[in-house]
């Protein structure tokens, strides 16, 4: 099918995403943004393009907040984004009490909860 129309559907991202992730594999930069970064780092992982995965592990560390912090951890424990996992577990430590007030930690993985009581002491 796809040497008939000349088309490669990629059915696991966004056009946007993608869009960025061609940009860089071509350019060695794209602009990254808050609506595309975790995806991007997502396709970054998954094609093993360790740089533009580094680079959005640090854009999205830079953005973490209270409400997103469950969020962001579980990327990356997922998506195997080391930098942005540990600076986000430093950040959760730094806002334990707010986050526990105001965040459902029970959705984090036990793993990462017996990681925060590690480097809670």
């Amino acid at each position: 099918m796809e040497s008939q129309t000349n088309k490669i559907t990629i059915q696991d991202t966004k056009p946007v995403v993608f869009k960025a992730f061609l940009e860089y594999l071509y350019t060695d930069s794209t602009t990254i943004n808050d609506e595309i970064a975790a995806d991007l780092l997502i396709l970054a992982n998954k094609y093993i393009v360790q740089r533009l995965k580094a680079i959005c592990e640090e854009y999205l560390a830079r953005k973490l907040k209270v409400k997103n912090i469950v969020e962001m951890i579980n990327l990356a424990e997922k998506h195997d984004a080391n930098y942005l996992k540990e600076y986000a577990l430093k950040f959760m430590i730094i806002n334990r009490n707010i986050i526990c007030d105001t965040q459902d930690i029970s959705r984090l993985s036990k793993d990462v909860l017996v990681e925060l009581f590690k480097l809670r002491k």
